[in-house]
């Protein structure tokens, strides 16, 4: 079975490359070890921004968008939310991908 950690790098490198293969490019990376391993991802288009959160504390992927131009001004809007548990599979980026092909391309 694979760690919450492996989970956490499969979801992360399927969504990048998913975003990538959408035309976005990765703008911000960051990582919070203080705060229960948080970190998130921004990617970004001509129009839009999306993230990918990773909640330490109450273990959850959140997906976010916003169609802010510029970063300083980004309202972001849930897309979707995973509860992750150790003993439970993670969603297949298979199963992101469409809730992102349905929620906002």
């Amino acid at each position: 079975m694979v760690n919450m950690e492996g989970k956490l790098n499969n979801i992360k490198s399927g969504f990048s490359g998913y975003m990538a293969r959408r035309g976005y490019e990765l703008v911000e990376e960051r990582n919070y070890p203080e705060a229960f391993g948080s970190w998130y991802i921004v990617y970004k288009n001509d129009s839009r921004f999306i993230r990918l959160v990773w909640d330490g504390k109450d273990c959850e992927i959140i997906i976010e968008e916003s169609e802010a131009s510029v970063a300083t001004t980004v309202s972001w809007k849930n897309i979707v939310n995973y509860t992750l548990k150790a003993d439970l599979p993670a969603p297949a980026i298979e199963e992101i991908e469409s809730i992102l092909e349905k929620s906002i391309f």
